[in-house]
């Protein structure tokens, strides 16, 4: 089955490799815009259904995520805009930001979108606390 991952992040696109070894992945170079919304589910729905409008493919899934490290103690800051606190702050912010209570949840929302009408939605979390 192939699958067209929309990243602009060669890791996640190695560790989707990893995890569906038997998917034929490739890279699906197009232009996407993530909204700034309060939900990973929704920034990964509107990335895949804008990744298949964008591209000038029509065969295979288009596969588009999102992942946010959500902190307890911060009521589930930075979430959502994860990515754009570590470029702009950074970890070292973060970690001093947090006082007590280090557990946190790294969550990922993941759409596959195929033929007209088909499209899937999954989430995953992995909860931790360090230190």
């Amino acid at each position: 089955m192939r699958i067209l991952f929309a990243t602009g992040n060669l890791g996640k696109l190695q560790e989707a490799v990893k995890v569906l070894p038997n998917a034929d992945i490739q890279l699906l170079e197009t232009d996407t815009v993530e909204p700034q919304e309060r939900s990973l589910g929704e920034i990964s729905k509107y990335k895949v259904r804008t990744a298949a409008e964008n591209s000038e493919t029509d065969s295979g899934l288009v596969m588009a995520d999102d992942t946010g490290l959500f902190v307890d103690e911060l009521d589930g800051f930075p979430g959502t805009v994860s990515s754009l606190f570590e470029d702009r702050v950074g970890s070292e912010k973060l970690l001093e930001l947090i006082k007590d209570n280090r557990s946190a949840s790294f969550r990922c929302s993941v759409d596959l979108r195929g033929e007209p009408g088909y499209q899937h939605h999954a989430n995953g979390d992995k909860h931790r606390r360090h230190g």
